[in-house]
């Protein structure tokens, strides 16, 4: 839901002077050049983005403040933004301490506020894992770190209580470390997710709407709303046809679907005023952009 609606694929030879908001970026990253007080690109940057983010080898030199920090860590966050932590996906040399810091700078103001962790075997050694991507991500600002409590699909020898005990440890690990662990709901009813919240006060709820739906649930998103709204920390936001398990999870775009969207989100925005993640992972740049001119239609007030 996705927040990834990016703009066209533009050419190298059209791109010099032009705005951030042409470049093929990630909706979030050009959110985050926009905060910087960026609008405009230089020539190194209109010219290098598109290639980098295509994956593609470049050599490059430009004058001192030119931008060529963020022409080359925009394209690697691009690139990197969706995979999954815990992995080295980059490593950018440099020849000084002050512009490796200057780096880590540009990366600390892109708000990068959101992360998923990956399916957890609810063990030791998952929970140590998950405590140092918080540690890695968190200085970067990411502030919510989202789980799946997956009572139907993994881990199926595993009690609830004793996944609720290891949820209860990682989210003592967030709240040390100054930000949030939501839970989301994929097949677990509201009452089995009340509970697992009722018995950690530290943890919040993600509100999946597309996955509220599964199962032809046609009143799924509200139902999901009413029982748990009280601890809402973040929501997702994609359509399908109310099918079932991981075959009728689509995620796809507003009226793909038969998911009645807008009264869910205009239910939504009576009790919620925070971030809503599109995880439209099916069709085109242009279905992801209508979705978002939708969500922000939706949510005025």
């Amino acid at each position: 839901m996705t927040e990834s609606e990016r703009p066209p694929r533009t050419s190298p030879a059209t791109t010099h002077h032009i705005r951030f908001e042409e470049l093929p970026l990630h909706a979030t990253l050009r959110q985050g050049v926009r905060e910087m007080g960026y609008h405009s690109a230089t020539p190194i940057q209109s010219q290098a983005i598109p290639e980098a983010v295509l994956g593609r080898d470049i050599v490059a030199t430009a004058q001192t403040g030119t931008g060529k920090t963020a022409a080359f860590l925009l394209p690697i966050l691009e690139r990197t933004l969706e995979l999954p932590p815990g992995r080295i996906y980059a490593l950018v040399l440099t020849p000084t301490r002050e512009l490796a810091l200057q780096a880590e700078g540009f990366l600390k103001k892109i708000p990068l506020e959101t992360a998923h962790f990956p399916p957890s075997h609810f063990h030791a050694a998952d929970l140590s894992r998950f405590a140092g991507f918080m540690d890695a991500l968190a200085p970067m600002g990411t502030r919510v770190f989202n789980i799946h409590f997956l009572q139907a699909r993994s881990a199926p020898t595993i009690s609830a209580d004793a996944k609720t005990a290891w949820l209860a440890d990682l989210a003592k690990a967030a709240t040390d470390r100054g930000v949030v662990l939501t839970v989301e709901n994929l097949d677990e009813t509201p009452e089995e997710l009340r509970r697992v919240l009722d018995a950690v006060p530290d943890l919040q709820y993600c509100l999946d709407l597309g996955h509220a739906h599964l199962d032809k649930r046609e009143d799924g998103g509200r139902t999901y709303l009413e029982a748990l709204g009280d601890r809402l920390g973040l929501v997702h936001v994609h359509d399908n046809h109310g099918g079932h398990g991981k075959e009728g999870d689509e995620h796809l775009p507003f009226g793909k679907g038969t998911i009645d969207l807008e009264r869910d989100v205009r239910a939504l925005k009576e009790r919620y005023d925070d971030r809503a993640t599109l995880e439209i992972f099916k069709g085109i740049p242009d279905d992801r952009k209508a979705c978002l001119r939708k969500m922000r239609r939706w949510a005025r007030p």
